[in-house]
């Protein structure tokens, strides 16, 4: 991945996974992030971010190697 798509904004949607325990089937209610925009540049993505706690923005390549939440609206 290059270096122009550092960031990425994120909305987080619900996702129903299957319960498997017992002899219920209800589903359990959770949710997947999914990226909805990419940038080299933070301030840009953060001018687009919803004032909702449903979005996030976070940076690809930090130091440890893993991605890291930047921004989020609470």
């Amino acid at each position: 991945m290059s270096e122009q798509y550092r960031y990425r904004l994120q909305r987080k949607e619900p996702y129903l996974m299957p319960n498997i325990l017992g002899n219920h089937s209800m589903p359990v209610k959770t949710y997947r992030w999914k990226d909805i925009a990419v940038s080299g540049d933070f301030e840009e993505l953060k001018k687009h971010l919803p004032n909702s706690p449903d979005y996030r923005i976070i940076d690809v390549f930090n130091e440890g190697g893993s991605e890291s939440k930047l921004f989020e609206r609470r």
